[in-house]
Parts: C-alpha cells; structure tokens; sequence
C-alpha cells in the first residue's frame, strides 16, 4: 500500500511566563504535547501502515475491511521512554488532526468546496477514532495490530490549571495551543507550542573532549552542533558513561546528524541555556535544524 505522508505543523514557539503568559487571540483550543513520534496512519484498500515524516514505514498490516480510507496524523509511541515511564502501550497512537474520513478529504482545491476547519476536523478526528477502534478488534495477528486514541482537545480558560496539574505535576512536555477556525490551507493561523523544558534540534559537527581534571579524561565530554542559516556551534553536555564511550571510538558515524538537546531557555544567538544532549533523531531534516526554532521575540536582528 502506497501511504500518505504529511509534514509537522510549523509551530510557532511561545515562551511560558507564569499566569500571566499571554495567549494570542483567536487561539481558543489546546491540547497536552506528548512525547512520541510524529507520524501518518494510513488505513486504506485492506491494509494500514503507520509511516514517519520522514517516510520510514514503522508499522504495518492488513486491515478487516477494503471500504475503509482514513488518514490521520499523530503521536506514535514506538520506543518512547517518556511513554513507557507512564504506562502507555508501545504502538499507540494518539491522532491530533485528519487529512481523509472513509475517503472524503479534509482539503480540496475544488474552490467550490471550502477544507474543513479544526472545529470540524476535531469531530471528525472522534468519528474515526471510534469507527477504527471497532475494526482494531478484529485484526487476526496481535503484532500486525495497534491501539488508537484521540489527543483531547480543551477550552482555552483552562490552560493554566492544566499546566500546573498535568504538565508540571505529571511531567508532561507542554502544550499545544490551536485556532478552530484553522483550516489546512491556511499559513497564519499555525499551532502555537509552549514547552516546559526548552528543545533546539542541532546538526553534530564534532565533539567536545571531557575535561583533563575530570574522571572522563580521554573521552567525550560534550555533543557540538549548528544551525544550517547561522553560524554557531552548541556544546551540549548531559552524556551517560556508554555514550561518552561510543562517541570516543565512533565520532565519524555521527557526524552530520541531528540531535536534540534541551535546556532552560533559548538565547539571541540560537543556543539555549545550559544545553544537554537528548537524542538523536532520524525524523527529522537539516532544513528544520534553523534559527526560526528561536521565538521570534527573542532572535537577534543580524
């Protein structure tokens, strides 16, 4: 089955400062950013799949009926610590929007037609979620099959309160802030992102050596990435003893990808403050490893 494959939203970054963080008018949706992977799921001529944005087919298999056709985009728990540490099922998926519903688009250039906005999509996104759940049940082979839940979906006014009980207290990432009147065609009205902890994803061009004083003398100290539109090189600590020991002896294996590092804040030049490393990443590309990661408040005019 040939899938679909559909980009992240270009979220614009939003920076939390307390109860009185302002949230920009018209954004009257939010929604609790989880930790996965994004991906499509693809349910279509008798089959699924649910693939990366990268392109990279994570999981497959046949499906109980050749009527269905559905597309939705998501969060996919495959190998997610983050998941795994609250008891998530490995291979749940937990859909944020719908691209096609039992074959009728979400979006269409036929100008007779107007693409559904997110008030709409969110309904369709529960319709189909409950109509796959029913069909999950009688997939033959256990490891072909998935679990399927919806992202939910708040009212604004309770944002706040939801980021001091769950994104604080339950170590959520942060949240996401959406716009019902959005619809897929439009590029103004892109997702607002607002996350506890501070994520830049970087290009490795090397490594740091571990201080000669230290007990890591001879290894890797540190992670050393740059932006592809600005000139700047991050040095980003935060290794465990097996990674300061697989990057000395295989550093040319790693340079040139990308990696994700998090830190307390972001800085004009495009670092963050105190910058550790957290993963490497193959679903991303060099493209999105750019200065516009820095909120637009904060990026330097040069």
């Amino acid at each position: 089955m040939m899938s679909d494959i559909y980009q992240r939203p270009k979220y614009k970054e939003i920076r939390y400062k307390g109860v009185d963080t302002e949230i920009p008018e018209g954004y009257d949706y939010f929604q609790l950013k989880m930790d996965g992977m994004y991906a499509t799921l693809t349910i279509r001529d008798g089959a699924w799949s649910i693939v990366s944005r990268t392109g990279v087919e994570k999981a497959s298999g046949m499906w109980p009926s050749t009527s269905d056709h559905y597309v939705l985009t998501g969060e996919y728990m495959k190998g997610s610590h983050w998941a795994k540490r609250r008891g998530i099922a490995e291979d749940s998926f937990y859909a944020f929007d719908i691209h096609n519903y039992k074959g009728m688009s979400m979006f269409t250039d036929d100008s007779s037609r107007e693409d559904k906005d997110y008030y709409l999509r969110d309904k369709y996104i529960i319709r189909a979620v409950s109509n796959i759940k029913e069909r999950v049940n009688h997939l033959v082979f256990a490891k072909d099959s998935f679990t399927i839940k919806k992202v939910n979906t708040y009212q604004v006014a309770e944002w706040y309160r939801t980021w001091t009980d769950v994104v604080e207290d339950k170590d959520y990432e942060g949240l996401i802030f959406r716009n019902s009147y959005q619809k897929l065609s439009d590029t103004d009205k892109h997702p607002l992102r607002m996350k506890k902890v501070v994520e830049m994803d970087y290009i490795c061009v090397g490594f740091e050596p571990a201080d000669e004083r230290s007990r890591y003398k001879g290894l890797v100290g540190g992670v050393k990435g740059t932006l592809i539109d600005k000139d700047i090189v991050v040095e980003c600590g935060g290794l465990t003893d097996e990674q300061r020991h697989e990057y000395t002896t295989n550093a040319e294996n790693y340079i040139g990808k990308i990696f994700t590092a998090k830190g307390n804040d972001w800085f004009p030049s495009g670092s963050i403050r105190h910058p550790k490393f957290r993963e490497w990443r193959t679903d991303k590309t060099h493209y999105e490893c750019s200065y516009t990661q820095v909120p637009k408040d904060i990026r330097s005019e040069d």
